[in-house]
């Protein structure tokens, strides 16, 4: 797994279904309209999500706001 879900305190995380959606489904149908591979920019996500991990956060005795909480994109309990 990944090493916030064991022990980090915070993490960025890459949504994988969303960069399937707006990058690789929009490159493929490029590369299947004849444009070379080698002439597409490769694609970034602009961004990515928030992780917490509250277990960790209590063993290190950290406090996050509610608005950091209320932020993120997934919360480990």
């Amino acid at each position: 797994g990944h090493l916030v879900d064991k022990v980090a305190l915070i993490s960025l995380e890459f949504n994988f279904a969303k960069a399937v959606e707006i990058i690789n489904i929009p490159q493929a149908i490029e590369i299947m309209q004849g444009i070379p591979a080698a002439n597409i920019p490769v694609g970034t996500l602009p961004e990515y999500d928030l992780v917490i991990n509250l277990k960790t956060a209590k063993k290190l005795g950290v406090k996050f706001s509610k608005r950091i909480i209320d932020s993120a994109g997934r919360i480990i309990k």
